[in-house]
This record gives structure tokens, C-alpha cells and sequence, in this order.
């Protein structure tokens, strides 16, 4: 009996998929941080570049400086991932994670109370219809009850994938 293997469709053509094969795929991207921190100050809503400066991913070219640029021709529905961690939180303090597109605020990922002096973060997933040239970035507000800011640790991440094109 001949193996089955899985098959899909692409570009209107059915394809049986073999061991090893790969797709062509859409843009994504993967930057998370490193050794480099970003102080966030209270009540400010701030970019996340230096947090963000290591690049995992880039399959298109299209991540620099803490923004994603959607290319041309891939405009569509995209799955994106942010989540960010907070080193020496006072008790009380909030944390906001929200992705920004064209430099508005498009999806709150996350929201929470902090209570304990810890390390501390999360994130969240939302999906966005972008058109090519539109920009994507992660921000974060902490509404601590002190003024002192609070460097990142090492497992913060902001990432994106194209999903499907839109009609």
C-alpha cells in the first residue's frame, strides 16, 4: 500500500507534501530581547525598540528599529504575539501590552496587577488586516504608584506572521 502523505493546496494547486518539503510562506517576524534593557516610566506609553533588539526572525526584510513594515504584495491577515517581562515591580504596579498599528493603537494584548516586589510580565495574541506599507510595534505602559522606571528582562518577544491574504 503506497504511503500517504498530507496534502494542500497552494496557489489554487493541489500538492501532496513530501518529508522535508517547505512552502513558500509570507512575511514573519521574531525579535525578543537580550542583555539590553528599556526603562519604562510611569504612565508613559513606550515603543519597545532597545527591549527588542535581537532579531530571530526576518523572512522578508521588513523588521527594524522595534517596527514591522508590511512589504508590498503581502497584504492580509496577520497572527501577532507580544509579550513582555518587568524586573523589580513594587507592589501594585499595572502593566498594559498593546500592538500599534500605523501608530495607533490597534489591540490591547494585555492587562494586569502586579502585587509583590517580582519580576513579572505577560502577553497576548490578536489578529490585525494589514495593507502593505502599514506598521506594526509593541508598546507598554506601567502604572506603578512609584515614578521609578523598570528595566526588562530577558523574555521579552514581539512577533507576527502572515496567515492568508485578504479578498
Amino acid at each position: 500500500m503506497a504511503e500517504k502523505r498530507p496534502i494542500c493546496l497552494y496557489g489554487g494547486q493541489r500538492r501532496e507534501l513530501a518529508a522535508g518539503d517547505t512552502l513558500p510562506g509570507g512575511p514573519a517576524f521574531i525579535a525578543r530581547s537580550s542583555d539590553t534593557t528599556q526603562s519604562i516610566s510611569q504612565n508613559v506609553i513606550t515603543k519597545l525598540v532597545a527591549a527588542l533588539a535581537t532579531t530571530v526572525l526576518d523572512t522578508h526584510n521588513a523588521w527594524s528599529a522595534g517596527t514591522f513594515t508590511v512589504p508590498a504584495g503581502w497584504a492580509g491577515l496577520y497572527q501577532v504575539n507580544a509579550m513582555v517581562t518587568l524586573n523589580y515591580c513594587v507592589d501594585q504596579a499595572g502593566i498594559f501590552v498593546d500592538v500599534y498599528k500605523n501608530n495607533a493603537l490597534a489591540q490591547r494584548v494585555m492587562a494586569g496587577r502586579q502585587s509583590g516586589n517580582t519580576t513579572w510580565g505577560g502577553g497576548g495574541t490578536c489578529l490585525l488586516v494589514l495593507a502593505a506599507g502599514d506598521t506594526v510595534d509593541m508598546r507598554v505602559n506601567q502604572t506603578s504608584p512609584a515614578t521609578t522606571t523598570y528595566p526588562f528582562a530577558g523574555l521579552t518577544a514581539f512577533s507576527g506572521a502572515f496567515l492568508r491574504g485578504t479578498p
